[in-house]
């Protein structure tokens, strides 16, 4: 739903609204023909132990969550970061564990565990802040990309590529965006893209939106976009004149890439 949801925030209210709308309607559609059709329920499966295996198997799904989640936070934060949630992870599931020991027990015991338990989750939310970005570490594609943040001198020297006439590429992506990501392997460290960009001297840029920066979100917008990724090539200026930048697709190949560049 992130495309149509993207598309829904650009537009006026009326159009958001529509969308918005439909989108809750089909997410809810299943749920009424089942409320309002009797014949519709012979379809749903008979409730039994099978219920308890597909909750343990949906549990999986949740913990890859939780992997990605994680590569994220070391790419903001780096090994110490990282550490600290895992230790916060591992007290609430500690202090979890021990509440539902306890919690039908009488006496002392109920009380001491309650309260060890409570004690195990506020030292987990403690280890918060511990987390601190000094330590991110940066990875590094094929195509060095200088940082871009919408900043005055950020601004200065996109203008000062341009006056010298460089085509320039801005790529506006996020630690968390899979489509990024895929796009960056796939494409962007393409040796075929590589050899295109240096022939052609692009200047490649590259907007952070991880923490969603406010100046970024604000060039997002002006292009149509509510989120990552987008992907802004400026072509070479021809007699100071300037056109506005080509919008690439947000699923990129090497070819599209290339044919943009006037390789194909």
């Amino acid at each position: 739903m992130a495309a149509a949801v993207g598309y829904a925030l650009t537009q006026p209210w009326y159009v958001a609204f529509g969308v918005l709308e439909t989108i809750g309607l089909g997410l809810a559609l299943p749920f009424l023909i089942v409320a309002f059709s009797p014949r519709a329920r012979r379809f749903l499966p008979k409730p039994g132990a099978w219920m308890l295996k597909l909750k343990e198997i949906l549990a999986f799904p949740v913990y890859g969550t939780a992997v990605w989640l994680m590569y994220v936070l070391v790419q903001q934060t780096g090994a110490t970061g990282a550490a600290a949630v895992l230790m916060g992870l591992v007290l609430i599931a500690f202090a979890a564990w021990l509440y539902n020991e306890v919690c039908l027990s009488e006496g002392r015991s109920r009380h001491w565990g309650v309260g060890i338990s409570a004690l195990a989750a506020a030292g987990a939310f403690a280890l918060v802040f511990l987390v601190d970005d000094g330590g991110a570490s940066r990875h590094r594609l094929p195509i060095r990309r200088a940082a871009f943040n919408g900043s005055p001198s950020a601004k200065r020297k996109f203008d000062a590529l341009r006056a010298e006439g460089r085509p320039v590429f801005i790529d506006f992506t996020a630690a968390w965006c899979i489509t990024c990501k895929v796009n960056e392997r796939i494409a962007l460290a393409d040796p075929t893209v590589i050899k295109a960009f240096a022939d052609h001297g692009i200047a490649a840029l590259k907007a952070d939106w991880t923490r969603q920066d406010g100046a970024i979100t604000r060039m997002l917008e002006a292009n149509g976009r509510a989120g990552v990724p987008l992907y802004l090539y400026y072509r070479p200026t021809v007699s100071g004149s300037a056109s506005p930048p080509v919008i690439l697709p947000q699923l990129l190949t090497a070819t599209s890439v290339l044919n943009e560049l006037g390789e194909n």
